[in-house]
């Protein structure tokens, strides 16, 4: 959830979303890289999630429990940072855009 002023730092797909900023909706090198550092981070929790094999292939189960699957995916992974597996910190490069 976005607070007042808040936007997410999302890839071009998004241009001409209010809430997103995309390299196409800044020309600062600087900001742009920053960006880039962040995207960077959110593949790296991405590729830990498709390390769940279940993720990779097509879901045989029911319907009903696709959210449950995934959310302990989540959960795991979530422990996976917090105990000796931390993502790499972009503060020194991204601060928080407001518009």
């Amino acid at each position: 959830m976005l607070g007042p002023g808040e936007k997410v730092v999302a890839d071009r797909g998004y241009d001409g979303d209010p809430t997103a900023v995309t390299p196409n909706s800044t020309t600062s090198a600087s900001v742009q890289r920053g960006m880039s550092i962040a995207r960077a981070r959110q593949e790296t929790v991405n590729r830990r999630f498709k390390q769940f094999k279940i993720l990779q292939e097509t879901y045989r189960h029911c319907r009903e429990k696709h959210g449950d699957v995934f959310a302990t995916i989540v959960c795991l992974t979530q422990l996976e940072i917090e105990n000796g597996h931390p993502l790499f910190s972009v503060d020194e490069y991204v601060r928080p855009v407001r518009v």
